[in-house]
């Protein structure tokens, strides 16, 4: 399987991936706005936490969820995270060199 369709870990996705425009990523992955107004709900709107809920709930709910996924909703022009998600390719391009895998 190719690195770009594996499932991220939900700690790499919270050390990586550390985007306020976590309800326009959600809706991107696949999650409903129902779904993330209750997790904002349930975390007063603490941004850090809201986002690690929103990311444990995609990893639950999909599948197929993939850091391809991923990295094609923060190039889209709703989440428009276009720099994180170039820094979270270098970062697994950098894993991939130091774990010597192709």
């Amino acid at each position: 399987m190719d690195v770009w369709d594996s499932r991220p870990e939900l700690l790499e996705l919270q050390n990586q991936v550390m985007t306020t425009h976590w309800v326009a990523l959600g809706l991107q992955l696949g999650l409903e706005n129902d779904q993330l107004q209750v997790i904002r709900q349930q975390h007063l709107d603490k941004i850090a936490d809201c986002r690690k809920e929103m990311y444990a709930l995609w990893l639950q709910t999909k599948p197929n969820a993939s850091r391809q996924q991923l990295l094609d909703a923060l190039r889209t022009n709703s989440v428009d995270e276009v720099y994180m998600a170039d820094q979270y390719e270098k970062y697994i391009q950098d894993e991939l060199s130091q774990s010597g895998a192709t």
